[in-house]
């Protein structure tokens, strides 16, 4: 079970809740969060959860390679959050709007069409949200 943190600091005011590994953030004016809330926001912790994993391995194999120190495990860190940055950049030049920009990012894209799915997390495949890479809402 996800913790979920209620606040009015994080996420910024217009939006209703981040997720943030290993937590949720949500706007104290949406307690308690809807189930599909919820189940969107716990899609994007499993992703995030994934990434640094993935990414920790590989970092964890350039360090021996390479003989770097190991305070280069922290880029693991910003891997998924640069990721979809990355993504939001490109479409949004693809685009030209904010709003399609944000539904059509991958990560966004699996969490929305599953977040009325309470048992999607349970038979979803690691790693799921790459089929939505270069597709279009």
């Amino acid at each position: 079970m996800a913790t979920i943190i209620y606040n009015n600091i994080i996420p910024f005011q217009g939006y209703k809740a981040v997720a943030i590994w290993p937590l949720i953030f949500a706007r104290e004016s949406t307690k308690p969060l809807k189930t599909y809330e919820e189940n969107h926001e716990k899609t994007h912790l499993r992703q995030q959860l994934e990434v640094l994993i993935a990414s920790a391995v590989a970092m964890a194999a350039l360090i021996l390679v390479f003989g770097w120190s190991w305070w280069w495990m922290l880029v693991s860190l910003a891997v998924y959050y640069t990721s979809y940055g990355i993504d939001y950049a490109v479409r949004y030049l693809a685009y030209g709007s904010s709003d399609e920009a944000y539904r059509n990012i991958a990560a966004e894209q699996e969490a929305y069409n599953n977040q009325y799915d309470t048992a999607y997390l349970k038979r979803r495949r690691p790693f799921a949200w790459v089929e939505y890479i270069g597709k279009k809402t």
